[in-house]
């Protein structure tokens, strides 16, 4: 498993993808930002690339491209509450630093 996902999370994206039409996620990283990639988290829009990468959840599947793999191995996907804020929030092992806003991150 590329990202492993909280009980929070699990909840969270079963929800999310009930009340929507494409029940799939897509999860990856990109260069951007001010430290050099920012994670991509979103429905899948399309079709997945053949060489993609898919766990199944029953209800939902994230799917990870190949050049993401390596940035995300180990990475936990939670959800969390702050007083009124909520969000997806990613845990990641290989981060070394992180930007303020939380967008962006280096390895």
């Amino acid at each position: 498993m590329i990202v492993e996902l909280t009980d929070e999370a699990l909840i969270k994206l079963q929800e999310k993808t009930q009340q929507h039409e494409n029940p799939n996620i897509r999860i990856g990283v990109k260069g951007s930002g001010c430290n050099g990639f920012a994670y991509e988290f979103d429905f899948l829009r399309g079709e997945p690339d053949e060489d993609d990468l898919e766990v199944n959840y029953g209800t939902f599947s994230i799917w990870t491209n190949q050049a993401s793999v390596e940035y995300l191995h180990g990475m936990q996907l939670d959800y969390q509450y702050h007083g009124i804020n909520e969000g997806f929030t990613f845990v990641n092992p290989n981060a070394t630093a992180s930007c303020g806003c939380g967008e962006s991150f280096s390895i």
